[in-house]
């Protein structure tokens, strides 16, 4: 699946697990975190997939992938996710309206920045790591 999800051209037909990639997220082990965390930094590399990323259902501890409890590089790539799809979402804001997305899909999430920010602020405070506190200050400047 990991393949499907490099080649452009493959994404789309795997769209419809997305959701149920994210709620992996919150449920599975490192290593499964880790091979999840992987496949959606690709879809979110493509800009023509932040519409597929952001109409798919987020549990609502999605968020606490942001936990100095999980490995730097999940939290590196977490970040990376976030930082792709916010850039992609902000530079086409207008075609995202809210009625086209449910209360529990991702989109909620970037249209609450402040308890995301909320969330990494606490992270940069815990975790000791200079790399990741690099990439919380990084990304909380662009949300």
């Amino acid at each position: 699946i990991k393949h499907l999800t490099i080649i452009s051209e493959y994404q789309h037909m795997v769209t419809n697990y997305i959701s149920e990639f994210l709620r992996l997220l919150t449920v599975g082990s490192g290593e499964t975190k880790d091979h999840i965390l992987g496949m959606l930094l690709n879809f979110s590399k493509n800009p023509s997939m932040t519409k597929d990323l952001l109409i798919a259902n987020a549990p609502t501890s999605l968020i606490n992938i942001f936990s100095k409890k999980e490995t730097k590089e999940n939290i590196l790539n977490a970040l990376s996710l976030f930082e792709n799809i916010n850039y992609h979402f902000k530079r086409r804001a207008k075609v995202f309206t809210q009625d086209k997305f449910s209360k529990n899909s991702l989109y909620f999430i970037f249209q609450r920045p402040k308890a995301c920010a909320k969330k990494l602020r606490v992270l940069a405070a815990e975790y000791s790591d200079p790399e990741v506190k690099e990439k919380v200050e990084l990304l909380l400047s662009k949300l």
